[in-house]
Formats: C-alpha cells, structure tokens, sequence
C-alpha cells in the first residue's frame, strides 16, 4: 500500500462534482432527512433525531443521486450532539465527530446547538487529528474513463488521496446508475466490481433501485464475448512516507488531543467543584480547599503545556521537508536539515 501525507488536491474534483451532481442531490431524501433531523434537535424530540439520522444515513446506501459531503457529516455531528446533551460525550460524542470531520474536514461547528466553548475547542483539535492522519492512494484506473467515482460526494481523481477511514463511496457506471456502499479505507477498493455485480468487499450489491449487480440481478457483461486482455501497465513509482514528519505530526496531535480531553473531562469539572465551594464554603474546610486548588493548578498547568507542545509539533511537522530527519545524540533528540 503507497501511503503519504500530503494534504489532498479536492478542488477540481469538487468543482466538477458540483457542477455535474449538485443540482439532483440538493433535493435527495439524505438532505430531507438531515434537515428534519435538525428540527427535531431544535424542539427537544431526541429521540425521533436518532430515528431521522439512521434513515439518512440507510437513504444515503440507496441514493440514487450523489449524497453530498455536507449532509453525510451532518448526520454524524448530529447524533454527536444528541450524545453530547444525553448519552456519553466524553467517549462517544469525540468518535461521532471525527466521523463528522471524515465526511467533510471542512464542516463547521453549530455553536446554535452546542454553545459551549469547550465542546468547541475540542472539536477544533479533532479537525487537526483527522487531517493529520494518513492518506492512501485512490486506486482510479486511467483506462475507465466512462466510470466516475465519489468519496463523501466528491468526485475523486487520479492524483487525489483519501483520508483513511469511513466513507461513502458511490460509483457511476457505464449502465448509468449509481451503486452506493460504505467502505472503510485502508488501501483503496476496486470501485469497479460494483459495476460488475459485486460489491466493493466482494459479494452481490444493492443498486439505487434496490436491484442486485444491474438489470435482474446479472452482470452487465454476462452473455458477451470476452474482452482480450489488455497490455499490463507500468508500475507508477513507489512514494515514500517522510517518516520524520510522521513521528513529529503525529506525536503533536496526540499531544494537543490529549490536551484539549484533559480540559474538557478533567479541568472543567475540578473549576465547577471550586465553584461550589465559593457558592458554600461550610461544606469544606481549608486544608480540602487547599487540596482542590492545588489540584485544579496542577491540572490546569498540564493541559496548557499538553497544548503547547502539540500545537509546536503540528507546526513544526507540516513545515518538515524530505531534506529533514531526526538526530539522536547525547544532548538530546533534535532535528537537522532543510525546512
């Protein structure tokens, strides 16, 4: 598996997605579903929100049209709301949101919904992690022009990478239709067995129609010659993962994430029980409230220098070029080349 880190090319397969797709999608029943959704967070009804994101997120499987990016997330950072006001938001809510931020790194944060400064930071140190992760070659073949392929309802190209993870992949075949399937990235799929009657994990797939593999569940090609074999292509040249800019990145957005947890499920709390105290200062004596201070600092001092070092090493990573590697010596650990 060729792997990098370099941040994707999306514009142009944005562009041209739009400009072909958006029209039909902005009327799909994802969007209809998403924006009722909504309305059902605004008046309170959490539990009809759930029921209206699971059947975006099953019409998203089925869609005869592309689903765009913006919806997809929506779905995710909405049911990571409704975690956060009434189930786990100190685990739950965080992997919801990166799901969020696969779909659309882009998506921003509803402070209508949630208007907490915490919740919003911390989604902020999300959006650096999943963009910090590694991103794996497309796997779109140059001689299946007459196929196009969406990942979270942007058009993907050949020299476009794919943040590894969850995602929407729909494919546009030659018989015109549009085979949906969710597929978690790690080396890229043959997106091309879905035109084929298989699906991207191998068996027979759903078309829009609720159809199997095409017309009747047959392949398109079944009862036709079959084609000669073209030439093998040349190999494209292996890309080599700039490790030093792994290790540094990938160390500073552990840090800042750890950071900005820290603040949210431990700082917070310890303040708010200061708080109280001040409220009724009868209910502790002065060697606890010492004791609670003491701590409150100590955690408080943790979380800036989590955040620090992390948001240094983030800097410090995207700037580090192929000329840069790490250097081991008694004094210490530290870097030498170009940046």
């Amino acid at each position: 598996m060729r792997m990098t880190l370099s941040t994707p090319l999306r514009s142009l397969g944005l562009g041209l997605g739009l400009l072909l797709w958006a029209a039909p999608a902005l009327a799909g029943k994802v969007e209809d579903d998403v924006q009722a959704a909504l309305t059902a967070i605004n008046d309170g009804d959490f539990e009809q929100a759930r029921v209206l994101l699971d059947q975006a997120e099953a019409n998203a499987a089925t869609s005869s049209s592309v689903v765009l990016s913006q919806s997809l997330a929506s779905i995710s950072f909405y049911r990571g709301v409704l975690e956060y006001y009434d189930g786990d938001r100190d685990k739950k809510t965080l992997e919801l949101w990166r799901l969020a931020l696969l779909a659309d790194l882009e998506y921003a944060f509803d402070t209508t919904l949630v208007a907490d400064q915490e919740p919003q930071d911390l989604f902020e140190a999300l959006r650096l992690e999943v963009g910090a992760r590694t991103h794996v070659e497309p796997g779109v073949r140059e001689d299946r022009p007459n196929v196009k392929v969406f990942v979270d309802g942007r058009l993907l190209n050949q020299f476009e990478l794919v943040v590894e993870g969850r995602h929407l992949v729909q494919v546009h075949c030659p018989d015109a239709k549009l085979y949906n399937e969710w597929y978690t990235f790690g080396e890229a799929p043959n997106y091309y067995a879905l035109c084929e009657g298989g699906t991207l994990g191998g068996g027979a797939v759903a078309d829009a129609g609720g159809g199997k593999g095409g017309k009747g569940g047959k392949k398109p090609d079944e009862g036709k010659e079959p084609k000669e074999p073209k030439e093998p292509k040349e190999p494209r040249p292996e890309r080599d993962v700039n490790m030093t800019r792994v290790a540094i990145m990938g160390a500073g957005g552990a840090l800042f994430l750890g950071g900005a947890v820290l603040n949210f499920a431990a700082v917070n709390p310890t303040y708010a029980e200061i708080e109280a105290v001040r409220a009724a200062p009868a209910t502790m004596n002065r060697a606890e409230a010492d004791a609670l201070s003491a701590q409150f600092n100590l955690l408080r001092f943790s979380t800036m220098g989590l955040l620090g070092v992390g948001a240094a090493g983030l800097g410090v990573g995207y700037f580090v070029t192929d000329d840069t590697a790490l250097l081991v010596s008694p004094a210490g650990v530290g870097l030498t080349g170009r940046f």
